[in-house]
């Protein structure tokens, strides 16, 4: 269910400017226990999620990796990936992904655990414009987790399929009372099955160009507060291993070889 909300700046040029989608809902078929299998195992891996690696969400959000980069890395885009083992146990998993794509970049089962929520950002490897974009799966959710890009507010149910284009700014609140799990799917556009799909998103980028540089330049004021956070957070550590005097150098140090 799509609904529109303004809430911020950014969703509000988006109001004004976009002309095209910012959810795609394909018709992709679920097989029969598909669900049901991931569920299995996102149970059996529930004590082996890791918090999610960055600063814009407030503790409630955690990943499984089922296909990662091989470097070791949850949060690599690049270079070789490489399903997890064991990844041969779920057939019907194996069989929809492919069903979608040739080969695929990260795929993640992500939960939101209940009255948390990840905070207004956006990704500039993972929308329409971008050679990568982001699909989901619905394993679980409830009424009141949704997620907004922009001005669309969307709630979607178990077992639904979608792309959003998370090049704009968005956001997720899971404020029901049962966690929210889905299966990400990072798959480059050159690699979907469905080449009218992935023209698709080619078309909606370019219509909604203008909207996309708007929303982000409304936008990067407010990400300022992550990038003094990420900063701090630096520092914090720095200071926790070098101490105060170490740090110091350290920041002199790279002052000097910057003006060189």
């Amino acid at each position: 269910m799509l609904n529109t909300k303004v809430n911020t700046p950014w969703a509000l040029m988006s109001l004004m400017f976009c002309k095209d989608k910012l959810f795609v809902t394909p018709e992709i078929l679920t097989p029969t226990g598909l669900i049901e299998e991931i569920k299995a195992m996102d149970a059996k891996v529930a004590e082996d999620k890791i918090l999610h690696p960055d600063i814009y969400h407030d503790g409630g959000w955690r990943i499984f990796p089922i296909r990662s980069a091989n470097d070791g890395n949850v949060a690599s885009r690049d270079g070789d990936f490489s399903w997890m083992d064991g990844f041969e146990n779920y057939p019907e998993l194996s069989r929809f992904l492919y069903s979608i794509a040739n080969d695929f970049q990260r795929v993640r089962l992500m939960t939101l655990m209940p009255g948390f929520s990840v905070k207004w950002h956006y990704d500039f490897e993972e929308g329409f414009d971008s050679d990568v974009v982001r699909m989901h799966l619905v394993v679980s959710s409830n009424q009141r987790a949704y997620v907004q890009i922009c001005h669309k507010k969307a709630c979607f149910r178990e077992g639904s399929f979608f792309v959003g284009d998370f090049g704009f700014p968005h956001m997720v609140i899971n404020s029901g009372d049962s966690d929210r799990t889905h299966l990400v799917i990072d798959v480059k556009k050159s690699q979907i099955k469905d080449r009218d799909l992935a023209n698709q998103f080619d078309a909606i980028s370019k219509s909604n160009r203008t909207a996309l540089k708007f929303t982000r330049a409304s936008y990067k004021p407010y990400n300022l507060m992550y990038d003094l956070k990420r900063l701090l957070n630096v520092v914090d550590a720095k200071l926790k291993t070098h101490g105060y005097l170490g740090t110091l150098r350290l920041i002199l140090r790279r002052l000097g070889s910057s003006n060189r």
